[in-house]
C-alpha cells in the first residue's frame, strides 16, 4: 500500500486540515500519516484560535514517521509561522525522493490568517522550490504571485509566476470565480484549463485540503501530475456533492469509506 504524508494543523470538526486528509487518503486506498504543525480550534462556520506546534516536536513526529514509513508521496497544509516552514525544509533535505504537494494555506475558509505575513518569504524560497505541485485558491494564488488574480488570463499568468519559483507544476484553483468552476494548470509547457460543474453550495469547509490530499495520493500511485490532478478536482467535486449541513447550517465533506479513484 502506498503511504502518503501529510503535514499540517489539526481540525477538531474533521472538515479539513489533518483529519480531513487522513480521510481522503483512505477513500483513496492510500495509507496516511501525519506531522502535526498546529492545533486549532474551528468549526464548519468559524475559526477562534491556534496554537504552533515547537519544532522540536515538529522534527521528532517527522523522525518517527520516517523511521518507520516508506513515503510515496506528501502534502503540506497549514504551516502557520516562518520558523515551522524552515524546520519542514530541512526535515525534507531540500530535496524530497517523493512528489511534494504544496497547498499554501493562507487563510481559512471564514477569513482567520493562518500563515503569518514573514512565513510568506520562506515558503516562497524553501518549500515551493521543492515542490511536485502548488494548489493555490484565487486569494492564495493573488498572494503568492504578487498580481490580481480575478479571471482565467490572470489565473494563468498567475501560475506561471508561482512555477517561476520553481515548482514543477501549479493549479490555480478556480472555485471563487463567479462563473464557472474553472481551474488552470501549468506545467512549464501548456496552459490547461480543467473545467468542471458548480455545486450550488456554499461554505464547504476544508475543500482545497480535500483536492490537495486526493492529488497526492494519486502521484503516490504512479499518475503523472495533470492526470492527478484532474483525478482529484473529479474526487473533489464528489465530495461536496456528497457534503452534509453540519449544526452551524454550513457544510462539511462526507468521506466515502474505500477505493474512490
Amino acid at each position: 500500500m502506498n503511504i502518503v504524508l501529510t503535514i499540517g494543523g489539526s481540525d477538531p470538526s474533521s472538515g479539513a486540515g489533518i483529519q480531513s486528509d487522513i480521510k481522503t487518503f483512505q477513500s483513496l486506498g492510500t495509507y496516511g500519516v501525519s506531522v502535526i504543525t498546529a492545533i486549532t480550534s474551528q468549526n464548519a462556520s468559524s475559526f477562534m484560535d491556534f496554537v504552533p506546534v515547537g519544532r522540536k516536536v515538529i522534527r521528532s513526529q517527522f523522525q518517527s514517521v520516517i523511521s518507520g514509513f516508506s513515503l510515496s508521496a506528501a502534502k503540506t497544509g497549514m504551516l502557520g509561522t516562518a520558523e515551522i516552514i524552515e524546520e519542514i525544509a530541512e526535515l525534507l533535505h531540500g530535496d524530497p525522493a517523493f512528489p511534494l504537494v504544496i497547498d499554501p494555506v493562507i487563510f481559512s475558509g471564514t477569513g482567520a490568517r493562518l500563515l503569518d505575513e514573514k512565513a510568506l518569504y520562506p515558503l516562497k524560497k524553501l518549500l515551493v522550490p521543492i515542490s511536485s505541485l502548488v494548489s493555490p485558491n484565487l486569494h492564495e494564488a493573488a498572494i503568492l504571485s504578487g498580481r490580481e488574480v480575478s479571471d482565467r488570463r490572470q489565473m494563468a499568468d498567475a501560475a506561471k509566476a508561482i512555477f517561476d519559483l520553481g515548482a514543477k507544476a501549479v493549479v490555480v484553483k478556480g472555485g471563487h470565480l463567479e462563473d464557472d468552476a474553472v481551474d488552470i494548470f501549468f506545467d512549464g509547457r501548456m496552459v490547461v484549463p480543467l473545467t468542471g460543474k458548480r455545486v450550488p453550495v456554499k461554505n464547504v469547509h476544508g475543500t482545497g485540503c480535500v483536492f490537495s490530499a486526493a492529488a497526492a495520493s494519486f502521484l503516490a500511485s504512479g499518475d503523472d501530475t495533470l492526470s492527478s490532478v484532474k483525478k482529484a478536482k473529479k474526487f473533489a467535486l464528489r465530495t461536496i456533492i456528497g457534503s452534509f449541513e453540519s449544526g452551524t447550517g454550513a457544510r462539511l465533506p462526507a468521506h466515502p469509506i474505500g477505493h474512490q479513484r
